[in-house]
């Protein structure tokens, strides 16, 4: 059975590099994954983040908007899927908010040099845990909004506030139980 290379990328800044029986990714044949290259990879991901963060309004304004955004970068290298910005913030110990950007890289990868509009600018909400038949917790989330590009700028007008877009988030109750753990997973 030949062995292929495939890169996996965790909702984690970084990529992780497994060997897969019978994975259809030829393209990582021949491909150099030295620590040397992948200090690198790591490297020019962290620029390309701040670069996002500093030049290009929808992640600026997130994470000026919500302190400890997370910020990644889905398909950086480009190999399988074309890359996209994600910006994603745990709100209150229940919600979580989202958007997600197409994105272009210039030739070092280091930094972005477009942007598109978002495909995706939602607020879920995650209900309690639940076990499911192997004992993991299975988390339900139920669509709060969709966004459009409208109503992103009238929350960014509000710093954040979701009541000039009438969403009435509960900001007082308890906390989903494991919910700062599994937030930046989704």
């Amino acid at each position: 059975m030949k062995m292929h290379v495939c890169l996996l990328l965790i909702a984690l800044p970084c990529a992780v590099f497994v060997l897969m029986p019978g994975c259809a990714h030829d393209k990582y044949d021949g491909m150099d994954f030295s620590q040397k290259t992948v200090d690198r990879l790591q490297k020019n991901y962290d620029l390309t983040i701040r670069s996002g963060i500093r030049d290009w309004p929808y992640p600026r304004d997130f994470n000026r908007m919500f302190a400890g955004t997370f910020n990644s970068i889905s398909y950086y290298t480009g190999v399988v899927g074309d890359p996209r910005w994600n910006s994603n913030i745990g709100l209150y110990g229940k919600y979580r908010l989202r958007v997600i950007l197409p994105i272009k890289l210039n030739d070092a990868r280091t930094s972005i040099v477009s942007m598109g509009a978002p495909v995706d600018i939602s607020l879920d909400e995650f209900g309690s845990p639940i076990l499911n038949g192997n004992g993991r917790r299975a988390y339900p989330m139920k669509r709060i909004a969709s966004l459009s590009t409208n109503d992103w700028t009238r929350l960014v007008g509000a710093n954040g506030n979701f009541g000039v877009l009438n969403i009435k988030l509960e900001t007082n109750g308890p906390p989903v139980e494991g919910f700062e753990d599994i937030w930046p997973r989704f």
